[in-house]
């Protein structure tokens, strides 16, 4: 018998297969797991494909949250935004978003969600970056804070989808990528 993931919903027990995974591949210690699933980003980007109705949600959640955790701490030197990532915002977030299938609409509110959550995360940075010579699209002038973020938000309040907002709502991005 051939076993299948049938798990099409996002769940608390998928977001924890989802993070017990992630624990085991990066060995993360238990108290490091603990604040992963208080993670609003990560919970983000783990839900669309689940809630967008993409086929093999599960595999699509972890492959997507694999790449987060590189970028966050693994990989952070590869991952750290350069001018090649300025043409547009979303290629900023292009390692994370292939999807099989599902709802575009749905996918494109996430997407969205996450866009914005990195652009406060820059403007929240800003001195910092300037102190420590980081890369800032926003500093640099590559992006307009202010078009980019009235953009966003007009495009996420565009479509309704309260399963997202129980995750991460508008009101709920901060601007903390790595531990909103």
């Amino acid at each position: 018998m051939v076993k299948q993931n049938k798990t099409k919903t996002f769940t608390t027990e998928a977001w924890y297969k989802i993070t017990d995974t992630i624990a085991n591949a990066f060995h993360l210690e238990a108290m490091e797991l603990a604040r992963y699933r208080e993670n609003k980003t990560a919970k983000l980007i783990a839900a669309i494909p689940f809630i967008a109705g993409c086929r093999q949600p599960l595999r699509t959640a972890v492959a997507h949250v694999a790449v987060y955790q590189l970028a966050r701490r693994e990989a952070k030197d590869i991952f750290l935004h350069d001018i090649d990532d300025d043409a547009s915002i979303m290629d900023r977030l292009f390692e994370g978003s292939s999807f099989n299938g599902g709802d575009e609409r749905i996918i494109k509110h996430g997407m969205n969600l996450l866009a914005l959550q990195m652009i406060r995360g820059y403007a929240k940075d800003w001195s910092d970056d300037i102190m420590h010579m980081k890369y800032n699209p926003l500093v640099h002038r590559s992006w307009n804070f202010e078009a980019e973020e009235e953009s966003l938000i007009k495009e996420i309040r565009a479509i309704d989808c309260p399963e997202m907002d129980a995750v991460m709502s508008l009101n709920d991005v901060d601007g903390y990528w790595d531990a909103g």
